[in-house]
């Protein structure tokens, strides 16, 4: 009798033991994404799926295996120092699907486009080009003021990358949408075709902010000197168009101002750091130069490059990167600064808005200044004849 008594008790203390154990792994389960049931114990299918599948998905085994044979150890895994770890790991569940792109829709996007209807120049790159989209008016082709965003764009194997950038409308845009939506390519003609995201309204008191509608490039170009240079026109909402303006100066197809002035280069010149400054003239009046930017810059066998700089126009749009990486200037044997960069030739205040900066060419007149090569370069100034640029270097060290 006190035999079978005794062997009662040891069966009945191994059973609690193992429903503790086995309610113990449920309870863990319950704070993962993986349901066994309620915690009452008792080892169902329920908990043997929850407990399978947890350890499918974090891809790990248990020595003695995952049945209740085992909840003892599993109890204590769960209960020990990886406790949080496999909590994290188990927080949520993977669905693992196939998918026949084959069967796709071609609206997988809002800026999903067909190509294919399009010979798209992908032996085309560029550099830091400037790009500017303006809206128009169809009643009488007015243009509705400023741009509406621009900045700079690399074209990479036909398809158009955008950097820096920026809206002038207001509201919700900002500069994140072209970059992260914008699914245009230039074609071998220059036109820019797909599709974008555009912001068409200046927000003020009266006009509420609205989301950005999306657009599909696909009307009509105007070429514009060398390409890709030129105008995409395209349909946008209500009684207005658009137009997107594209300046590349360099790249695959742009100007080569090493190859126009090859025989005049100072090719053996070369000076690690040199000051200069971007200055403006006006020539109907009788004021002195007003600086527009300064900086350093390097010159190595005849090349230009531009260093640290900073432009005084004031505003958002005007950052060192644009002479960084858009200015395309060689030293020649006079001392002259020759080439093409961008110019902001406008002061920024309440009377005068912000505009993208003016692509001007160097080399109207030069004045040496002292020793090889400072001096000052000048050039004209698009659309400003009462104005003069000046490009004035000094200081240079080698």
């Amino acid at each position: 009798m006190k035999l079978l008594l005794a062997v009662a008790i040891t069966m009945l203390m191994t059973t609690g033991a193992a429903l503790a154990d086995v309610k113990c792994v449920q309870e863990f389960l319950l704070q993962t994404a993986f349901d066994p049931g309620p915690a009452d114990g008792a080892w169902g299918k329920r908990t043997a799926n929850a407990l399978t599948d947890m350890f499918v998905q974090i891809g790990e085994t248990v020595e003695g295996g995952l049945g209740k044979d085992n909840s003892d150890a599993l109890c204590a895994l769960f209960s020990g120092p990886r406790h949080d770890e496999l909590l994290q790991r188990a927080a949520f569940r993977v669905y693992p699907i196939n998918i026949d792109p084959t069967k796709i829709s071609g609206e997988t996007s809002r800026t999903a486009f067909d190509f294919a209807d399009f010979e798209i120049a992908d032996d085309a790159n560029f550099s830091a080009c400037r790009f500017k989209i303006v809206r128009r008016e169809l009643s009488d082709g007015r243009l509705d003021g400023g741009p509406m965003v621009d900045g700079l764009v690399d074209i990479q194997t036909g398809a158009l990358v955008f950097g820096e950038n920026r809206w002038y409308t207001g509201g919700l845009a900002d500069d994140s949408y072209l970059p992260g939506e914008a699914n245009l390519k230039l074609t071998r003609s220059g036109q820019i075709v797909g599709k974008t995201p555009y912001f068409h309204m200046f927000i003020n008191d009266d006009i509420q902010a609205e989301p950005a509608v999306y657009v599909t490039y696909s009307k009509a170009f105007t070429p514009d000197g060398d390409f890709p240079n030129g105008t995409t026109e395209f349909d946008a909402v209500g009684m207005q168009d658009g137009l997107f303006y594209l300046d590349c100066a360099g790249g695959s197809g742009g100007a080569d101002v090493a190859a126009k002035y090859e025989d005049q280069i100072a090719g053996e010149a070369s000076f690690k750091i040199c000051l200069f400054e971007f200055q403006r003239v006006w020539t109907n009046q009788n004021n002195p130069p007003e600086t527009m930017a300064q900086g350093t810059l390097s010159i190595e066998n005849g090349k230009v490059k531009i260093g640290s700089n900073n432009w005084l126009v004031g505003g958002g749009l005007a950052t060192p990167r644009f002479l960084r990486e858009d200015a395309d200037l060689v030293l020649l044997n006079s001392g002259q600064i020759a080439g093409t960069t961008p110019f902001f030739h406008l002061f920024v205040n309440d009377d005068t808005p912000e505009q993208p900066p003016l692509t001007v060419e160097l080399g109207t007149g030069f004045e040496m200044a002292g020793d090889f090569p400072n001096g000052t370069t000048t050039f004209d100034v698009p659309g400003e004849p009462d104005m003069r640029g000046q490009f004035k270097v000094s200081g240079c060290s080698s």
